[in-house]
Formats: structure tokens, C-alpha cells, sequence
């Protein structure tokens, strides 16, 4: 059992939130959800005990463990996948070491063969025999090939790493596994995989996630909001249907005190009206005066404007009563626009893309063949590794007339003339490097042929919910993957092309920011060519779909 009581935490003079109280019981598998930089992965840090600078107090019951799976990495340059799995069990190096001295301690004193003897029960216990085997099959259900497992840590990509820690969460036999955003650079039928490895684990699990198909395999789920986490039993289905009950009476709850308020300060202008013209001793006014205040005092400092945010299907369901306090209540959103302009006729072809093969040295997958028209959605498909993002690269180098990055085995593409193309990359982060949000913004104005003063760049800052004083000086590296999303399709966005390339959109975006995309991407009048784990989102966006099989 762990358990956290009155934690307070800031971060500079922010302060994310106030009172967190959370007991995580045995067995549960729970989520916590959050607007991005509420605090949810600092959160899972004092969890895990691995932050300490905060207020309140930390319980772990004797006998918890923790596997943590974003702790710092600390990786010899050498050392493998498999041995830093290893390396960050409870207790393996320990029990291990004993048993590779086994010969010396059996002829020692009875302390060492108790020793010894000790080992083998708990490492037996443990389940660290099969230990290889385990780590093989964590890393197949995910969705990693197995050779990584031989290569330097260190060596490889940052998605991979989060992989490979999430393998070794998998195969922990810690009572408590904590993890944040583990889905987000799985395919959609690894995901699948550990969906299942989910539902079939006796350990205690909490991730901090927006994937709505993880939300929907977990028991509880955890929002943090106005500095303060909220329970809600159930899983994604429950919460919206609570969010909305919660949502709608929170608003009317806040107009009530506001009310009131108004209320109170008349009732106090009316009194010290009376108390200052009434002549009698003692002043029978002074005590409705010292009520007065009393009970504003108390309201006004527990009155506090409420985040607001409902989704989309649920505000339909709303009476229009509700609805109309809703609109006017609800937390901005990510001001989504792109002002695209085509003359070509609706359904008209921008796309072609005939019995097309690419790889490197050897073919990726096997030819395949789609036509995107205007207006159209197009979601690619098939297992990491199999040549999506290399098919993506082929179609953008083409129309762009940069040097091709794959080499092409078989079929051809053809674009519309004049034809405008921009991809939204998980990963297009190099041009921002040493750059100031501020400046990344001005490049990024800039390079769409905008205007580029003062006013123009922190409007789009406030637009793209970055704080426009406070976030317009921190430098590129130190923004999170939500901010680093957001500047990234904020890029896309403002270039505004025939074809929008999305791979992987909904990575580090939060719910609402989620169906504020899927909403534009609905009313956009150019194409759409996306690659997706998310089934909501996919579901939502529609479109023909195109697999891609090894070749």
C-alpha cells in the first residue's frame, strides 16, 4: 500500500497542486489524466519516492517495492538492453552475485551456505531463472525485435529506451509498477498486447496516460485539476459519464456562491451604512457587520473559477440550459485554425501512389497502392518497423524534390501540380534546438510567410495554451512532450497544405486538446494522410485504411 497525505508541491513560485491526498490499494490498476503541465508525471515521481522536495507525507507499507519505468537512466556505455533490465530488478545483482559464488560459499562456514541457500530460495522466488525468457516475451509483446535486446542501451533511440523500460516494468516482480505514457510509441497491435498483459497482472498499476484505450482497461481514474486530484471509479466510459454530472454541477455551484457573494457584499455596504449612522451604545449593527464579513471571507477564499472541460458527445447531451453555462465556463482550449484555400475542385486527386515499394537495402513491405483525394482521410497501418515512416519520407521527398532518404524497388507516386505538403513529426524537434520558445514561434511565422512582431508571437503562444509572459523565454529543451507537440503542429497548422502528414498526432496531447485536433482535422478542407494507435481518434477521423505487411 502506498499512500500520500496533505502532499503540497510547487515548482518555482507555481503551485501545482495544494492538498493531494491517494491511497493506491493492492491489485488496482488505475490512471491519472490531467490538462498538460498539471503535474501528473511530478506526481508519479514522489509516488515512486524518487522526488522528494514536497510537503506532507509518504507512506509505503513494509514489503512494497516500486518499479518506476522513466527514472533516470543510468547506462554504462556498454551495457546492453537485456543487462540494464537486469541491472534494475530488486535485488537480482545482489542474488545473483551470490549465486556465481555459489562453489566458494558452500565450502565455507554455515553462514555461507545459509547464505547461499537464502539466495536461491528468494531468486527462485523471484522468478529470476526464467528471467530471460521473460524479458524475450515482454519485448515481442510490445513490439520490439529481439536483437535490440543484444545492443548498447545507450545506442538507441529514445523510443526504444522507453520500450525497453517499459519491458523491464513487465517483467518486475515489484508489487507496485508506475508508468507514464507507455503506449506512446507502440503500434496499434502491440498496444493490443500489453492492453491484455494489463488485465492479467495481481500488481498494484498506476500510468499516467490520454490513450483512451488504456483508459478504458482501468479500474480508477485519477484527475488532476485545480491543484488537486479527483477520483472518479471506473474507467474511461465512467468518467465521462461522472466528469459531466461533476463538470455541470461544479459551474452552477460557482454561480451560487458568486451570487451570493454579490449578495453578501451589499448586504455588508448597507450595514456599515447603518452601523455608522446609528447612534445608540452599544451599536447593534457592529455584530451583523462582523457576521457579514465572516461568512464573504470564508466564501470568497474557497471561490475559485472551475476548470471546465466536457466531451464533446457528452455536451450534446446536455439541456440547453446546462449547455449554455458550459460554453460559458469551459477552460480554453487549443485555438486550432489553419485558413487552407483550394482551387481544385472537391475530390480531385492530389495523391497517387501505384504498387509502391521502398526501403534501404532491401525491400520494407510489399507494394502497395492508394489514391488520396481532396478532402479525403487516409490512415496507414501496420507493425513498427515495417516501413511506415519510411513510405511517409517517400511521399514527402517527392514532393518537395529533396534527395530521397529510401531507395524505391518498385511502382511510382504522382502528385497534383503545384501540390503543398507538411508532416507533423513525432520527432521534428533539430530546427528548434537552442532556441527560446519565443524564437522557435518567430521562426515558425516566419518560414509560413507571416507577420512576425511582438504581439503576433505571443497571441499565438496564448493560442497554443503557452503562458505568454512566463513560457515565452524557456528554451526549447526543457519543454515537455505536450509543449513540444503543440509547437510542433503549430508548425503544421500555420503552413496550411493540400496534404497534412500526421504521424502519431495524439502522443503527449491531452484529452481536450485531442478532440479540439480531431475537430479541425473534421472541417479541414484538404487531405489527410495519418499514421495512429489511437483507436478513438482513428474511429473518429475515418477514412480508408492502408496496411502495410513485410515484405
Amino acid at each position: 500500500m502506498i499512500e500520500l497525505a496533505s502532499v503540497r508541491r510547487s515548482m518555482g513560485a507555481r503551485e501545482l497542486f495544494t492538498s493531494i491526498n491517494l491511497l493506491l490499494s493492492s491489485r488496482s490498476i488505475s490512471a491519472i489524466i490531467g490538462r498538460n503541465g498539471e503535474g501528473k508525471s511530478t506526481l508519479l515521481r514522489i509516488i515512486s519516492g524518487v522526488d522528494h522536495d514536497f510537503e506532507g507525507t509518504r507512506n509505503v507499507s513494509a514489503g512494497e517495492t516500486i518499479a518506476f519505468a522513466t527514472q533516470e537512466a543510468d547506462s554504462s556505455d556498454g551495457e546492453s538492453a537485456r543487462e540494464y533490465i537486469k541491472r534494475r530488478l530488486p535485488d537480482y545483482q545482489r542474488l545473483d552475485q551470490i549465486i556465481e559464488n555459489g562453489h566458494a560459499l558452500l565450502s565455507g562456514s554455515k553462514t555461507d551456505i545459509n547464505l547461499y541457500s537464502d539466495a536461491l530460495d528468494k531468486f527462485t522466488h523471484l522468478g529470476y531463472f526464467a528471467i530471460d525468457s521473460d524479458i524475450e516475451k515482454a519485448v515481442a509483446t510490445i513490439g520490439l525485435a529481439e536483437n535490440l535486446l543484444e545492443q548498447a542501451y545507450k545506442t538507441l533511440s529514445g523510443g526504444q529506451q522507453k520500450l525497453i523500460d517499459l519491458a523491464m516494468i513487465m517483467v518486475s516482480p515489484s508489487t507496485t509498477l508506475l508508468l507514464d505514457e507507455p503506449t506512446n510509441h507502440m503500434d496499434a497491435w502491440a498496444k493490443q498486447s500489453f492492453i491484455e498483459w494489463l488485465k492479467k497482472q495481481s500488481s498494484t498499476i498506476l500510468i499516467v496516460t490520454h490513450d483512451r484505450d488504456i483508459l478504458d482497461a482501468v479500474d480508477t481514474i485519477y484527475e488532476l485539476k485545480d491543484r488537486k486530484l479527483i477520483e472518479y471509479t471506473g474507467n474511461y466510459q465512467a468518467y465521462l459519464k461522472q466528469n459531466r454530472v461533476s463538470t455541470s454541477t461544479n459551474i452552477h455551484q460557482f454561480e451560487v456562491d458568486t451570487k451570493t457573494v454579490e449578495r453578501l457584499k451589499k448586504q455588508l455596504v448597507e450595514a456599515e451604512r447603518k452601523k455608522l449612522r446609528c447612534k445608540s451604545n452599544p451599536n447593534p449593527f457592529v455584530p451583523l457587520v462582523i457576521r457579514l464579513k465572516k461568512e464573504l471571507d470564508k466564501i470568497e477564499e474557497a471561490l475559485e473559477k472551475p476548470s471546465a472541460w466536457i466531451d464533446q458527445r457528452s455536451v450534446a447531451d446536455l439541456k440547453p440550459d446546462e449547455r449554455k453555462r458550459y460554453e460559458k465556463y469551459k477552460t480554453a482550449g487549443l485555438s486550432l485554425k489553419s485558413k487552407h484555400e483550394s482551387t481544385r475542385g472537391s475530390g480531385s486527386t492530389l495523391l497517387n501512389v501505384e504498387g509502391l515499394s521502398v526501403g534501404y537495402d532491401t525491400t520494407l513491405f510489399k507494394p502497395v497502392t492508394f489514391r488520396l483525394l481532396r478532402g479525403e482521410h487516409i490512415r496507414l497501418a501496420g507493425r513498427n518497423g515495417v516501413g511506415k515512416t519510411s513510405l511517409i519520407h517517400a511521399v514527402t521527398d517527392f514532393v518537395t524534390g529533396h534527395e530521397p532518404k529510401t531507395k524505391c524497388f518498385s511502382g511510382f507516386i504522382e502528385v497534383a501540380p503545384k501540390m503543398t505538403i507538411a508532416e507533423y513529426k513525432q520527432h521534428g524537434e533539430d530546427e528548434f534546438r537552442g532556441k527560446t520558445l519565443y524564437e522557435a514561434i518567430e521562426t515558425v511565422l516566419d518560414s509560413c510567410g507571416k507577420a512576425v512582431n511582438e504581439q503576433v508571437v505571443r497571441r499565438t503562444l496564448s493560442q497554443y495554451l503557452f503562458d505568454p509572459m512566463a513560457d515565452a523565454l524557456k528554451q526549447f529543451e526543457v519543454l515537455s512532450g505536450g509543449e513540444k507537440a503543440r509547437l510542433n503542429l503549430m508548425k503544421l497548422l500555420l503552413t496550411a497544405p493540400d496534404i497534412m502528414i500526421l504521424d502519431e498526432p495524439t502522443n503527449h496531447l491531452d484529452l481536450p486538446s485531442i478532440e479540439e485536433l480531431e475537430s479541425l482535422l473534421h472541417s479541414y478542407d484538404g487531405a489527410v494522410l495519418f499514421v495512429s494507435h489511437d483507436s478513438y481518434f482513428a474511429q473518429e477521423l475515418g477514412g480508408e485504411l492502408v496496411t502495410l505487411e513485410a515484405s
